[in-house]
């Protein structure tokens, strides 16, 4: 439980002040990101940051089938949390590796109306490599990724799932 906590809150702050950890928003939408990659887009200029090249599962309808969850942080739902799964067609595609990606985002009381973010984790679940930033900070890790001052995703633990 702590762990998911401390995780969640390193989420919240990333989402609330990016630009105190050195992040910068990605200008284009990541295609085919592979496992480990995270992303900060700028949900207004960015819109498109789903369409990333992934066969995502589809529901009957034929939008991608997400899961959605808020995060509950201080007994308050602070970050709106969803999550998609590669195909089957993905998956062969990707070589037999099986691809998750997570969508961060504030809600609630915390959502600003100027500019929101959402902050995407693409994971192989039980591949035990954390993320790698790859985005417009430049800094990449292999088993964590720093964030600027106090602030290190990764090390396998960053989701809900594990």
């Amino acid at each position: 439980r702590r762990s998911c906590c401390a995780w969640s809150r390193e989420v919240l702050a990333v989402l609330l002040d990016p630009g105190r950890f050195g992040l910068r928003p990605e200008e284009d939408v990541l295609l085919r990101a592979p496992s480990g990659t995270l992303a900060l887009y700028d949900k207004g200029a960015t819109r498109a940051f789903r369409r990333d090249g992934h066969a995502w599962r589809r529901k009957s309808n034929g939008g991608v089938a997400e899961t959605f969850e808020r995060l509950r942080i201080d007994g308050r739902d602070r970050v709106l949390c969803s999550y998609a799964r590669l195909s089957e067609e993905g998956v062969r595609a990707a070589g037999g590796t099986d691809l998750h990606r997570r969508v961060y985002a504030l809600c609630g009381d915390d959502a600003p109306q100027a500019q929101a973010f959402a902050l995407v984790h693409y994971l192989s679940p039980g591949g035990g490599s954390g993320p790698a930033w790859t985005g417009s900070a430049g800094v990449e890790g292999a088993g964590a990724v720093a964030c600027g001052p106090g602030l290190a995703l990764g090390g396998g633990g960053f989701g809900c799932a594990r």
